[in-house]
């Protein structure tokens, strides 16, 4: 049991499952490993999280307008989570060490597709 993000509806629609399929591959083919929950829907390894709280930091909750962090009990609505998708400051990759650009490059996918499909964001730890 630990930390996990999880987009908001239950990916049934065969759609939904196929964009976060996609974006789990593109992962694996820049980086060669991958948040294992991306494919279904989901983050959850604390690597991930790590990254959401960097680019919310980068990019400041008077910037986006709202509060946002991976640890917070409130889900994030789809309105939201497409505001996040368009001012979340990724500008941290190249400081990391290579073996942490999949969780960057997860968390970046998976904000990225929620805001896509219009989903929120609900966290658990």
């Amino acid at each position: 049991m630990g930390w996990d993000a999880y987009s908001s509806k239950d990916l049934r629609d065969e759609a939904q499952k196929i964009a976060f399929e996609l974006a789990s591959k593109r992962v694996i083919e820049k980086c060669g490993s991958v948040d294992g929950s991306l494919e279904t829907g989901g983050l959850g390894l604390s690597t991930s999280a790590r990254m959401l709280s960097l680019a919310s930091e980068q990019t400041g909750e008077g910037y986006l307008g709202f509060y946002f962090h991976p640890y917070q009990d409130d889900p994030v609505t789809p309105e939201q989570v497409k505001v996040l998708a368009e001012l979340l400051i990724w500008n941290f990759e190249f400081t990391l060490p290579r073996e942490e650009k999949w969780a960057f490059w997860s968390a970046r996918e998976f904000i990225n597709v929620c805001a896509e499909l219009e989903l929120g964001i609900r966290f658990s730890y």
